[in-house]
């Protein structure tokens, strides 16, 4: 559905980074937990899809993204209130998929955000698809994530990189708030 974007959908979107053009208008679609938008270039045309999940960690919201484009570059983005508490421990994160052995990955971000660039989309799409749990290590903290929902929510955001739309969704379209 086509919707204008709420202001707190957008503060996410800008919170990681990833939000183009925080006026224009977004196909957003919701796949079980998560929300999958396509996101724009200040002249209309397609850049990229966001997966995104809110998280919290008793009264704090974490905002959880994933970023895929059409060349199949992905992006994964944290907006966490306990990053802005830590320490910075260099350009460096890594994330483990069902507790397993940790990748290091490149970081960047400031305050409360981290994006990690990840490996090539073969290679990790994959690895995410058979994930129930997440956790992103960056600047000496640590988040955990269960991952409800990924092998439908990474089909919708496939998709959604490939044709520059969400796919529909059976659920029921979010509407305004």
């Amino acid at each position: 559905m086509t919707m204008p974007r709420s202001p707190l959908f957008c503060a996410a979107l800008v919170a990681l980074g990833l939000g183009a053009v925080p006026e224009a208008r977004a196909d957003l679609q919701q796949v079980g937990s998560w929300f999958v938008v396509d996101e724009r270039q200040p002249d209309g045309s397609f850049s990229h899809c966001l997966l995104l999940n809110v998280y919290y960690r008793d009264t704090e919201r974490v905002l959880l993204g994933l970023s895929l484009d059409p060349s199949r570059h992905a992006l994964l983005s944290l907006s966490d209130p306990a990053l802005t508490r830590a320490r910075p421990k260099g350009e460096r994160g890594s994330v483990a998929f069902n507790e397993g052995s940790p990748l290091t990955l490149r970081a960047t971000g400031s305050g409360s955000l981290l994006r990690l660039d990840l490996p090539p989309w073969p290679d990790i799409g994959p690895r995410l698809r058979q994930a129930q749990t997440l956790r992103i290590t960056a600047r000496g903290s640590s988040a955990f994530f269960r991952l409800h929902d990924m092998p439908q929510a990474l089909a919708a955001l496939e998709s959604c990189a490939a044709t520059g739309k969400p796919p529909l969704s059976s659920q029921t379209p979010l509407g305004p708030r």
